[in-house]
């Protein structure tokens, strides 16, 4: 039975619980139980202030997991939601079963002209902004996406989930140094954000930083599992098992530092991240 701590549900909507739930899901890697609480947090979204924002989260969880087409479909749900007179917005059903490219450039076409209306009037909308920076990010236009972010973040500078995003462009873009302050950012905002302590040892892997970047993967095993010193009391659910990607990660980096001795460990049954700190890892 997954749990949030500190909620009190008797004084909280479905929505909120639901939307919760799937936020911090997503920032802990746990993406595919994320996406269920998401869809159903928008399932009960009608008359929610943050309806809208929670559509918007969703489309990023799909992202996350490369689901491309349900993040497209998400964005424009999200846009004839939040911007229903704006003009030539196509209907859901007129773009099904198009080809994937048709229907990210319909839907990127809908954001752009959103966009360059708000421009005009020196509008700066970050959830518009941060729909767009997805939508290029999935075209690997890592630097005009990270403009999008970018900008968001100057109306919304207190967002962990634009500051990771962020860094994803910048590390996409070869950009790692960079890319590791605005993980740093969104941990300073969100000290359990899960994702951004696993993206940090990615960008650290690809620097060639392998020792950083093993700290950085058992720290994040530990915020699942507890024993870590990142490891939160209330905000992560519980009676969730531990990510498997990050162990193969992990996994990964031992065998680029020639350690299969230490690989192998990674594959075993009883495996947790305290077993890693007498060889050496600070975390």
């Amino acid at each position: 039975m997954i749990q949030l701590g500190g909620v009190d549900r008797s004084q909280t909507s479905q929505f909120q619980l639901w939307y919760t739930l799937g936020q911090v899901l997503v920032r802990d890697e746990r993406d595919d139980k994320g996406i269920k609480a998401l869809v159903r947090a928008v399932k009960e979204s009608t008359g929610q202030p943050e309806g809208n924002s929670a559509v918007l989260e969703l489309a990023i969880a799909y992202v996350n997991q490369s689901y491309d087409m349900a993040c497209f479909i998400t964005l424009l749900r999200f846009l004839r939601s939040a911007h229903p007179l704006h003009a030539n917005l196509p209907e859901l059903d007129s773009i099904r079963g198009h080809a994937l490219w048709s229907v990210r450039d319909i839907v990127k076409d809908a954001f752009l002209s959103l966009a360059r209306e708000q421009h005009a009037k020196n509008v700066v909308d970050p959830e518009i902004q941060m729909g767009l920076g997805v939508l290029l990010y999935s075209e690997a236009e890592y630097d005009r996406a990270a403009e999008c972010f970018q900008a968001a973040l100057s109306i919304n500078p207190e967002n962990a989930v634009l500051w990771n995003r962020l860094g994803s462009c910048l590390s996409n873009g070869n950009r790692p140094e960079e890319a590791i302050g605005s993980y740093r950012r969104a941990l300073e905002i969100w000290p359990n954000y899960t994702r951004a302590v696993v993206n940090i040892g990615v960008a650290c892997l690809n620097m060639g930083a392998h020792k950083e970047a093993v700290e950085h993967f058992l720290s994040a095993i530990g915020m699942h599992d507890g024993s870590g010193s990142r490891a939160p009391s209330k905000a992560i659910p519980r009676g969730v098992k531990s990510n498997e990607d990050i162990w193969k990660t992990l996994r990964r980096t031992f065998l680029a530092m020639d350690r299969h001795d230490l690989a192998e460990r990674a594959l075993a049954p009883d495996r947790s991240a305290e077993g890693f700190r007498g060889e050496g890892f600070e975390f």
